[in-house]
């Protein structure tokens, strides 16, 4: 009878050990896996991010003083010319030659006025639009046994320079481009909702496929008049800006794309959450889940401004509260099993 009983005793003890251990992985096998993330304060920036070409800060476009032909290059891009070097040979078309010496002395004049106008303005000439100065025309008063010879018009290193056998004219194409400093830009064309936030001094980086360094910049110029640009999509009004980049490396060169993001403000102590973190009930509440005990907690939040990495959050949530990124599959009270990531990862 005893040894019944013992055999009885034995029995029921399994079962209860199996059930626990039964019960226990279910409650394992029930709780969600989250990602959860630890708030902290932090600054957040407003930024506005435009494309485009990079560009030299101080360049001469040299254009022929008449209509020609280019007989003989005698420089190359990338070559370091000076001061009424001879960049070509032109041929004047038939249309000008006849007239061609009885205009120099008056062009002379005018070359020389332009250089005085120039020195005085070479501050401005950097940050300004392009077409904001006029372009220099090279002296081409010599005349060589081929042809008239096109000089420079500054010290320099050649970044474009014309073909042999292509036309030139005064208001044509440039005979060459010749950049006399090494400081780069940015010429940016912002479209008018983000123009309005921009300002003169604003902080800036610089990317582009082109090179693979990230550079610091600054805004240099933004222009006061809108203009109508051409898109896939139709016509754009944009703002022409100009961002200047700090030490620019031998990697960035004038004609490649460029993508500019410039901080327009910063907010410090401001708490944000990923934007796939809040979620919103039928009337419009927002809320997030935050991770307390291994339960899933749901929090009423109110949410702000809208920042790159997400909401800003004015009220709900503080500073430490871990908040679940991705609440799929979550419910108040759920059990989580949280595995945090950094607030600087989102």
């Amino acid at each position: 009878m005893r040894m019944k009983r013992y055999g009885i005793l034995v029995a029921f003890t399994g079962l209860a050990v199996a059930a626990i251990l039964t019960a226990g992985r279910v409650a394992v096998d029930s709780m969600v896996k989250v990602t959860a993330v630890k708030v902290l304060p932090r600054t957040a920036e407003d930024t506005v991010v435009c494309t485009g070409k990079i560009e030299s800060a101080d360049s001469q476009n040299v254009y022929s003083a008449f209509e020609a032909t280019v007989q003989k290059v005698y420089v190359r891009e990338g070559e370091r010319v000076s001061f009424g070097q001879t960049l070509m040979e032109l041929a004047p078309t038939d249309d000008d030659s006849s007239d061609f010496s009885s205009s120099q002395p008056s062009f002379q004049s005018a070359y020389s006025a332009y250089s005085a106008y120039l020195n005085q303005s070479r501050s401005a000439s950097s940050s300004s639009p392009s077409s904001a100065l006029p372009q220099a025309k090279g002296s081409a008063a010599q005349k060589g046994k081929s042809g008239r010879a096109l000089t420079a018009s500054i010290s320099g290193i050649v970044e474009s320079v014309a073909v042999e056998g292509e036309y030139l004219s005064p208001s044509g194409k440039p005979a060459a481009v010749i950049r006399n400093s090494h400081e780069m830009q940015a010429r940016l064309q912002v479209g008018e909702s983000q123009a309005a936030k921009l300002k003169t001094g604003q902080k800036a980086r610089i990317s582009g496929v082109g090179f693979p360094s990230v550079y610091e910049g600054t805004v240099d110029f933004i222009s006061s008049e809108a203009k109508q640009q051409v898109t896939a999509t139709g016509q754009e009004t944009v703002v022409e800006a100009v961002v200047k980049i700090q030490n620019p490396g031998t990697d960035v060169k004038p004609g490649l794309s460029a993508k500019v993001t410039i901080t327009t403000s910063d907010s410090p102590n401001v708490l944000i959450v990923p934007y796939e973190a809040v979620r919103a009930d039928e009337d419009g509440s927002e809320y997030v889940f935050r991770a307390v005990n291994g339960k899933a907690v749901k929090t009423p939040v109110t949410t702000g401004r809208e920042f790159d990495s997400g909401f800003e959050i004015k009220k709900g949530i503080a500073a430490n509260d871990a908040v679940i990124m991705d609440p799929n599959g979550v419910s108040d009270g759920s059990r989580v099993v949280p595995a945090y990531r950094k607030a600087a990862d989102f």
